[in-house]
């Protein structure tokens, strides 16, 4: 008994990039079509024009994003009539039209995509930035605490620009190493810890 091999559907990334390579040869086609036309009605070529029904239209634009479309889409030498050329001309516009609502989702999808796959290298590279607010917060205190030593009239305690200091819950800091305990970049244990250590470095 054999076996079907499964099949391998295409990455949203690489449905993408033959959507974008499509949409390039359907602007190309329209771009000679609608010279074409140009030039027929110049001749005075477009009497009695009938406008094709719209779900043929839309369907006729459907197959022009297939994987076959650029070999519908050659100009060929033959002469074609003024009815022929406006009918090609709403079907490109269909799927351009169609093609542009599919790289919206496919861009959504390929960007979701690399996300996924690179979820936890982001998840580390927060975590990290996370210690290092939190390595910054501790020198703060180490400094703070020389300074009360010192007790020089102008030397002064105070947070770092931008991020202000952990014990005030409506610092930078504070509200970036919180939203860390949400994502699961830091525990609330490490949170709890360094927090209780700021408020009582500040003698809080």
């Amino acid at each position: 008994m054999s076996m079907k091999k499964a099949q391998i559907l295409p990455t949203p990334a690489e449905q993408l990039a033959e959507l974008e390579s499509t949409t390039l040869t359907l602007q190309a086609e329209r771009a000679v079509i609608v010279t074409q036309i140009l030039k027929a009605e110049k001749a005075g070529e477009h009497t009695g024009i009938a406008k094709q029904p719209n779900q043929k239209v839309r369907a006729q634009g459907r197959l022009r994003l297939n994987g076959v479309a650029a070999h519908h889409l050659v100009t060929t030498q033959a002469r074609r009539s003024y009815q022929e050329l406006v009918d090609e001309l709403a079907v490109l516009d269909s799927a351009l039209d169609e093609g542009g609502r599919l790289h919206a989702k496919l861009s959504a999808e390929a960007a979701a995509a690399r996300y996924e796959q690179r979820k936890d290298e982001l998840a580390e590279a927060m975590r990290q930035i996370a210690l290092s607010l939190i390595g910054l917060e501790r020198c703060l205190q180490a400094r703070d605490e020389i300074i009360r030593a010192i007790r020089l009239p102008g030397l002064s305690e105070g947070g770092w620009p931008l991020c202000g200091r952990l014990r005030n819950t409506a610092s930078p800091i504070y509200r970036y190493l919180e939203t860390g305990v949400k994502e699961k970049w830091l525990t609330q244990k490490e949170f709890d810890t360094e927090f209780n250590r700021a408020r009582c470095a500040a003698g809080e």
